[in-house]
């Protein structure tokens, strides 16, 4: 039986998305070992584990990825099926939204788009994962917070029980790229490849392709603010784009043939 490291981040958010890979792989007759790597940073990225051979392959968020950046030797071998791409908006139980007097949001596009459907909220940025955000309602740091449903969703609920959860229209809160997206990164060409490939979601990968291209095609002044989601319906691509700027919301919602999923995104790009 072949033996696997598997390198993730130390977070409690990121270990639950690793665990359903562990499990995937565990049920296919592969052992594997739990490497925790500390946090990604532009100096010494994640990927640096690779490189150095302290892992055979890399769970992350899709959303993390620094989209689908041409590499010559690793490359995204797999995909999840992806899971709840809604915003979650976490509060304190029993407290209603005309209650609710100070929210964070974990990035500038959540800021945005909150603050365009709740303008009188006091709203700061905080670059928390979901588990930093429920601590921080816990502290009494604010009285709720805007996430991303998937994260939310992967805690028992009884971590919940004095909270509320409510999953927020996606008309409004348009994702990120990559969101509700588990990747499995790892070397070309090689046995873990293989292996790995065995549990990629095709649709969901092409998806994420959809939605890369996007990225890689955006005015880069807006990278931290536009939002992307492509969803296989029928036969099709369906692509939507939004950015809120200044307090107004520009949206594209487009369909396209699924072979032409990388050219929509590229000319959807083009309209921002």
């Amino acid at each position: 039986m072949r033996r696997l490291r598997v390198g993730t981040g130390k977070s409690e958010t990121e270990l639950r998305y690793t665990d359903k890979v562990v499990f995937r792989l565990n049920g296919n007759d592969i052992d594997t070992d739990l490497v925790m790597l500390e946090e990604s940073t532009e100096e010494h990225p994640i990927e640096e584990a690779l490189f150095e051979h302290r892992v055979d392959l890399l769970v992350e968020r899709a959303k993390d990825i620094p989209f689908f950046e041409e590499d010559d030797e690793i490359t995204v071998a797999a995909v999840l099926r992806r899971a709840e791409v809604k915003a979650a908006f976490i509060a304190v139980k029993d407290k209603e939204m005309s209650e609710i007097k100070k929210v964070f949001v974990p990035d500038r596009r959540r800021f945005q788009q909150f603050k365009l459907e709740n303008p009188t909220v006091d709203t700061d940025i905080m670059p928390y994962d979901a588990e930093e955000m429920l601590r921080a309602i816990r502290r009494g740091e604010c009285d709720g917070a805007v996430v991303d449903g998937a994260d939310a969703l992967i805690f028992d609920m009884d971590c919940l029980s004095d909270v509320s959860l409510t999953l927020l229209p996606i008309e409004s809160y348009l994702p990120e790229a990559g969101a509700g997206i588990t990747a499995i990164i790892t070397f070309k060409g090689g046995m873990v490849e293989e292996i790995v490939e065995k549990m990629n979601s095709s649709y969901t990968y092409i998806e994420l392709e959809a939605e890369m291209a996007f990225m890689n095609n955006i005015s880069p002044d807006l990278l931290e603010l536009v939002s992307v989601y492509a969803s296989i319906e029928n036969s099709d691509i369906c692509i939507r784009a939004s950015v809120v700027q200044a307090g107004k919301r520009l949206f594209f919602e487009e369909k396209a043939p699924l072979r032409e999923a990388e050219q929509l995104a590229k000319e959807l790009a083009l309209r921002f």
